[in-house]
């Protein structure tokens, strides 16, 4: 189809246009959002403790390429109005020598830069945690993310403390047609407000994601089938493992926005997982292990 022919289509310059000035208008704000971090870094702040008996973790890995705006993300995860207990970021071996003095500066504050033996890329920031730390509250997050002071307390806050129960700012609604087939990964919905006991959702990490102790099975450590059926979705394998697992998902009751540093939008997986990719690791998963049951028992 020509250019002039897509012109000719009323939805399709719609869409178009829909989506520039999307992408103009989240442009800013993620720049706003870097000039937020930047001026409150400067500024005093107050935390208090989480309140849990289990050692709450933050977890995330990176690379050097997205070092120069690590350390804005940890501002952000040590800024939090309640403090976790740890704040690690696994980096492949070689990449420990790359680690920059703006990160170094923040170890003062219980961020830990750990070395990954094996770049296991995403599934890093909970291969190595969960194997390290198996009876912590777990947090996921991205590395390329401002993350408001709240994220942390709001995430605790709405769990109900249920070890089978797995605590989301950000999720997606798995859409079933007629007959009971899931629809195409672009058909996935973004959910809006509170969500509780929901086996249909699949929780996405850059928005902060609670696991509690036990949620994820021993399987969740199988490098070789992660590596085979999803090495490029960690939060389709994390989802299947939890449901698997017999977990339910709730959606904490504030929605995020979410922004990126703005140096940071043309790589990632969150644009390489768009669409067909998502779909082809989300097909292999399928044909492995079977379609979790969204029935409630």
């Amino acid at each position: 189809m020509s250019v002039l022919d897509k012109l000719k289509d009323p939805q399709r310059v719609y869409n178009y246009l829909y989506w520039r000035v999307r992408d103009f208008i989240q442009y800013f704000e993620n720049w706003a959002a870097l000039l937020r971090i930047k001026k409150t870094s400067r500024e005093p702040f107050e935390t208090k403790p989480h309140g849990r008996k289990e050692e709450v973790i933050i977890s995330l890995t990176s690379y050097p390429k997205r070092f120069g705006t690590l350390h804005w993300t940890l501002e952000c995860l040590t800024r939090q109005t309640v403090k976790a207990d740890r704040v690690i970021v696994w980096l492949y071996e070689p990449d420990m020598a790359h680690i920059t003095p703006e990160m170094r500066a923040l170890e003062s504050r219980n961020v830990e830069f750990r070395a990954a033996p094996e770049d296991y890329k995403s599934f890093k920031k909970i291969f190595y945690t969960l194997t390290t730390f198996p009876n912590a509250i777990i947090i996921t997050v991205d590395d390329d993310m401002y993350y408001k002071p709240t994220m942390l307390e709001e995430l605790i806050e709405a769990w109900s403390g249920d070890y089978k129960e797995i605590v989301c700012h950000y999720g997606v609604r798995i859409p079933v047609d007629a007959s009971g087939k899931k629809r195409p990964f672009r058909e996935w919905k973004e959910i809006r407000g509170p969500l509780a006991d929901a086996l249909d959702v699949m929780p996405y990490g850059f928005g902060g994601v609670l696991y509690p102790p036990g949620a994820l099975p021993p399987q969740t450590l199988n490098t070789a089938d992660f590596k085979r059926l999803c090495p490029h979705a960690d939060d389709v394998w994390l989802y299947w493992m939890a449901r698997m697992n017999g977990c339910r998902y709730r959606k904490a009751p504030k929605d995020v926005k979410v922004l990126e540093w703005p140096s940071t939008q043309a790589s990632g997986l969150k644009n390489q997982n768009m669409g067909w990719r998502n779909d082809e690791q989300i097909d292999k998963m399928a044909k492995e292990y079977g379609w979790p049951s969204f029935e409630t028992a």
